[in-house]
């Protein structure tokens, strides 16, 4: 009878232990996913996905790039996608570098890629459940074809950049969502060019 009484109790904590791990992984998920418009500078990686003009808030840690290029508002940036597809191209080019614009794109654009490959790892080591990132292939799709590239290189701002910084959890993460185009970035993987 008492091993009965064990097998039960076993098996009830059991189920306790794995209830208990579903819901950190949701709420793992969920906090992941918030930051995404919490964080000032994922969030301005978002919106310039999401936009294809218009003024975007600068993040407090770049608004003294605005004061050293001499930019007329320090907080507000009007967004520019062909200055963004300059930043993201995988190596840094002078015209970057002289730009507050360029800059803050690159290094938004850094912290939103590292942030969803850790999402990738993440998922991939079973510590978050791909049910629990809702929203999230709505940037990968725009990451994957951003849709206000100039001169139709939609896949060519941002696939080349995942590629060549070896992001590779990110197309990954797509496939598991249904992005499925990431062909540039397995051009560009597999040859090591960029293409730009």
């Amino acid at each position: 009878m008492s091993a009965v009484i064990a097998a039960i109790g076993a098996v009830y904590v059991y189920r306790q232990y794995r209830r208990a791990q579903e819901w950190r992984k949701g709420d793992l998920a969920a906090a992941l996913m918030e930051r995404l418009e919490s964080d000032e500078e994922l969030a301005f990686a978002c919106q310039a996905l999401d936009w294809g003009t218009g003024p975007i808030m600068v993040p407090e840690r770049y608004r003294p790039l605005m004061k050293q290029f001499n930019m007329p508002n320090e907080a507000v940036l009007d967004h520019e996608p062909d200055i963004l597809a300059l930043a993201l191209k995988p190596f840094l080019n002078t015209a970057t570098v002289n730009s507050a614009k360029g800059l803050i794109y690159r290094h938004c654009f850094d912290k939103l890629f590292n942030h969803i490959q850790n999402i990738g790892r993440l998922v991939a080591s079973d510590q978050v459940t791909i049910d629990g990132l809702d929203g999230l292939d709505y940037w990968l799709r725009r990451i994957a074809s951003y849709e206000y590239a100039p001169e139709n290189l939609r896949q060519e701002i941002f696939q080349p950049a995942l590629a060549i910084f070896g992001y590779h959890k990110i197309p990954e993460l797509g496939r598991k969502l249904a992005v499925v185009d990431w062909s540039v970035y397995d051009r560009c993987r597999n040859t090591g060019v960029a293409g730009q």
